[in-house]
């Protein structure tokens, strides 16, 4: 916090943490270079060492963020929550996502309403309003939206594919586009 002009009532605990903070209120950041680069962000939270420590630093607001470089490039992102190391990695702009488990939702950058929960689950996914649960669950690369993938390696090659629902383990596994 050493760049605090008019911000009040931030919590900064570890080297670099919050160092770039100017004017944001009500934070939480506990870790080495913990959103290092955040400037104005309010009501964040975000545990774990490098996690939103992103040259652009987080302007967004209502995140909770915690693990090792989770949510590295968050900038504009609002009301996530995003648990485990390198989930939410290239979330920019994005908002009300759920992302639990190492990997989980990746590459995702500005889209919304995703539930990723799992190691890798939606990691390389890029859509909107898709609920995955389980390891490897809807990993595909590509932007499919509206779909549910429940169970391990569920719709994990599900690319274009939008509005399906994969229940059970491997189920849908080959698929990678259609409705």
């Amino acid at each position: 916090g050493r760049n605090i002009t008019t911000g009040g009532c931030n919590i900064f605990i570890g080297k670099y943490s919050g160092c770039g903070m100017t004017t944001g209120e009500k934070n939480t950041f506990i870790g080495c270079a913990a959103g290092k680069s955040s400037s104005t962000g309010s009501q964040n939270v975000i545990l774990g060492f490098g996690a939103v420590s992103g040259s652009a630093g987080l302007t967004g607001s209502n995140n909770f963020i915690t693990g090792y470089v989770a949510a590295d490039n968050a900038t504009s992102a609002t009301n996530n929550q995003i648990i485990g190391s390198y989930a939410g990695n290239d979330l920019t702009s994005g908002s009300c996502n759920i992302f639990i488990g190492m990997n989980a939702g990746e590459k995702i950058t500005t889209t919304c309403q995703n539930v990723f929960i799992g190691s890798y689950a939606g990691k390389c996914n890029t859509g909107s309003a898709n609920i995955a649960i389980g390891c490897n669950a809807l990993e595909g690369s590509g932007g499919s939206s509206g779909t549910i993938a429940i169970g391990p390696r569920s719709g994990s090659s599900n690319t274009v594919g939008a509005y399906n629902i994969f229940l059970g383990f491997c189920a849908g596994n080959t698929n990678t586009s259609g409705c």
